[in-house]
């Protein structure tokens, strides 16, 4: 076993100094501007940057932990850690094609099939892309002074970029299910989960406030057109994750505070999943964007014993509507967030995910609604 491990640490230090002297080789004739350049650069500067560094592979490995624990539930975050850093030395020693490959490699050692560990891997990978997506939508759309001014001619070649890359993201999408962005993406759903476990532990009493699912839509709607009559981004305004996004990056304050405790306070006191459930305008687009999602819950009737184990631990219990997933074979709801919940704790296994076309309608009635 030590020879074995000895064996993988000389060829990953011959690897790593291959990788060295090709890049050396490669940039032979820029090394003396490079070294003038790293010289310049104070110690602190040097320290702050590796330790950013390691700070964002601790992100990365966190992610990677919450990712895999649904296929490998006894993954740690050092295994979490060794499949991130397996892959940052996957994409140097390859020259950034060596990642995924590598990550999975690691997971298959550790007991998970190759397919599965390609298929979460991937997901992360995805993730990660959809978030500087995301930052970049906000960066736009907080610098568009700077596209009009300084970028010059280069404007047009970076809005056909990000459309491509956002038309990418919604393919994305209408695959996964639109509202898989509520609950595998978006930041403000660990608040509403927050505050959704918070009013249970504290058993706090059912609020007179009363408001309609729709209201979301409506809401959508209006910072929509408001945005098309003053020419500015309203939707920002009435977007908590927005809010979060800015000051992610221009740094916490205020508005991360107020979006944070605001949606809390909101899911806490007066109305159970009432951002997420009924006011949230994103969540409304990705609603849209779900009723032609491919990925759906898939609904067996013949399994399905009306236990009420999937309504309880759903947070928009309103979408299972067993009559017409009997019917059709899935939940056809594009307010389905895709959480996977359902899947879960059914005992019987009456439902699982698929695409909507493995689907098979029940020519029988449900036993109830």
């Amino acid at each position: 076993m030590k020879r074995k491990r000895r064996n993988t640490y000389l060829v990953s230090a011959l690897t790593l100094a291959l990788v060295f002297a090709l890049v050396i080789l490669i940039f032979r004739d820029a090394l003396p501007g490079i070294g003038k350049n790293l010289r310049a650069v104070p110690l602190w500067g040097v320290l702050l940057l590796l330790a950013l560094g390691f700070a964002y592979e601790a992100m990365e490995s966190a992610v990677c932990l919450v990712i895999i624990h649904h296929k490998k539930p006894d993954c740690t975050l050092a295994d979490a850690l060794r499949v991130t850093f397996l892959g940052v030395f996957g994409n140097i020693a390859t020259m950034g094609a060596g990642t995924l490959p590598m990550q999975s490699y690691c997971l298959y050692r550790r007991g998970l099939d190759a397919g599965s560990g390609l298929g979460i891997m991937a997901s992360e990978y995805v993730l990660h892309k959809i978030s500087v997506l995301l930052y970049a939508t906000a960066a736009l759309l907080l610098g568009g002074e700077w596209l009009r001014g300084g970028a010059n001619g280069l404007a047009r070649y970076i809005l056909i970029g990000y459309a491509i890359g956002a038309l990418i993201v919604l393919a994305i999408y209408v695959i996964a299910g639109g509202r898989a962005f509520c609950a595998w993406v978006c930041p403000m759903n660990i608040v509403t989960d927050a505050a959704y476990s918070a009013r249970k532990s504290l058993n706090v009493p059912a609020s007179s406030l009363r408001l309609s699912r729709h209201a979301r839509y409506a809401l959508a709607a209006a910072a929509l057109l408001a945005s098309a009559v003053s020419g500015t981004a309203a939707f920002e305004w009435v977007s908590p994750q927005a809010f979060l996004w800015r000051e992610l990056i221009w740094g916490v304050g205020a508005g991360l505070i107020a979006a944070v405790t605001g949606v809390f306070a909101l899911d806490l006191l007066l109305l159970e999943r009432g951002w997420c459930g009924h006011l949230c305008p994103l969540g409304a687009f990705w609603s849209v964007v779900g009723k032609v999602g491919v990925v759906k819950p898939i609904f067996d009737n013949d399994r399905c014993t009306k236990c009420g184990d999937c309504l309880r631990v759903c947070p928009e219990a309103h979408v299972l509507n067993f009559k017409l997933a009997a019917q059709r074979g899935f939940i056809a709801s594009g307010e389905c967030t895709n959480c996977g919940r359902c899947a879960a704790v059914c005992p019987e296994n009456a439902i699982r995910f698929a695409t909507r076309f493995q689907a098979k309608p029940q020519a029988t009635e449900p036993n109830n609604e």
